[in-house]
C-alpha cells in the first residue's frame, strides 16, 4: 500500500501541475503573503497601543 500512494500522488501532482500549475503556485504565493501580512498587521497593531499605552 504504501510502494502504491507514492507514484500515484507523484503522478498526480504532476498532472495538476501542467493544467492548474500557475494557478497553485499563484494561490499558494498570495496565501503566504496574506498570512505575513496579517502577522505584520498585527505586530504594529500591537506596537501602536503599547505606544498609546
Amino acid at each position: 500500500m504504501k510502494e502504491q500512494i507514492k507514484p500515484q500522488t507523484g503522478f498526480h501532482h504532476q498532472t495538476k501541475l501542467k493544467p492548474r500549475g500557475s494557478v497553485a503556485v499563484v494561490a499558494r504565493v498570495f496565501c503566504e503573503i496574506f498570512v505575513h501580512v496579517c502577522i505584520l498587521y498585527l505586530i504594529f497593531i500591537d506596537h501602536r497601543l503599547i505606544k498609546i499605552h
